[in-house]
């Protein structure tokens, strides 16, 4: 991982870790044997590995996409009937796009066997989200988390139940601190670096114990993300801390 500053630094991940992170994200979502898996992402990232041990670990089918295309992924959901997929947002937009620009119905009937759909990887934009749930009739989750802890948090769009602009509350067995520049505590409503422990987290970066201890704090992983959370538990999510924008040769910090 390298987020989106920083050179790529190689995260380990031990066998109880990833069976674990699978058997939280089949319970979170309700999984079970009758279901048909899609992995659409490639195998190198932790959410396709996810999706890959979740059926196999249950004895449902999983389906695993060799590449990625909106209208490979259309035609697989339909000729394996997927009831069950984590996608990365952007390609719920681009397939939610597409669907809405062919002849409605019919092509929405072609992805009806989807009871599910979990956004991951960024936020979905508020017009994706509504796309999303005009086109799909399934279940529409977004969650949000790091490859060195997993899910973090997680909210079911389509009930309507969590407060606009959130990204949900913390999944089970997680812990969520706002945490100000001096590393306390930050009351509700303030903004700072999100934190959180899990028992899903990395074992560090390999052959970096400096930077595995400066991601560390009490046991919390400093996501080096920014936001907030209400007074309901509720996450709200505002960005990258340390995000950079190189323009004509200056570094800008948004």
């Amino acid at each position: 991982t390298s987020g989106s500053t920083g050179q790529p630094k190689p995260i380990v991940l031990s066998q109880r870790s990833k069976v674990e992170r699978a058997r939280a994200a089949t319970r979170l979502y309700g999984v079970t044997a009758e279901d048909v898996v899609l992995a659409s992402t490639p195998l190198y990232h932790t959410l396709a590995q996810r999706l890959v041990f979740m059926p196999l670990l249950i004895g449902a089918r999983s389906v695993v996409m060799p590449r990625f295309s909106i209208s490979d992924w259309m035609e697989t959901v339909a000729a394996e009937k997927v009831s069950f997929t984590i996608a990365v947002s952007t390609q719920l937009g681009r397939i939610a796009a597409r669907l809405a620009q062919g002849d409605g119905a019919g092509e929405r009937h072609e992805c009806g066997s989807l009871r599910c759909i979990v956004s991951s990887s960024a936020p979905l934009s508020d017009p994706d989200k509504a796309l999303v749930l005009k086109t799909f009739r399934a279940a529409f989750h977004e969650c949000y988390g790091a490859s060195e802890i997993a899910i973090a948090t997680s909210i079911e769009i389509s009930t309507g139940a969590m407060p606009s602009g959130a990204v949900g509350r913390p999944a089970p067995g997680v812990e969520i601190r706002i945490l100000g520049d001096d590393g306390q505590v930050l009351p509700d409503g303030q903004i700072g670096e999100i934190a959180c422990r899990t028992p899903m987290r990395f074992e560090g970066y390999q052959n970096r114990p400096d930077l595995t201890e400066a991601a560390m704090r009490d046991g919390f992983f400093l996501t080096g993300d920014a936001g907030w959370l209400d007074e309901s538990g509720a996450l709200y999510f505002k960005g990258r801390i340390k995000e950079v924008i190189t323009s004509g040769g200056m570094n800008i910090f948004p």
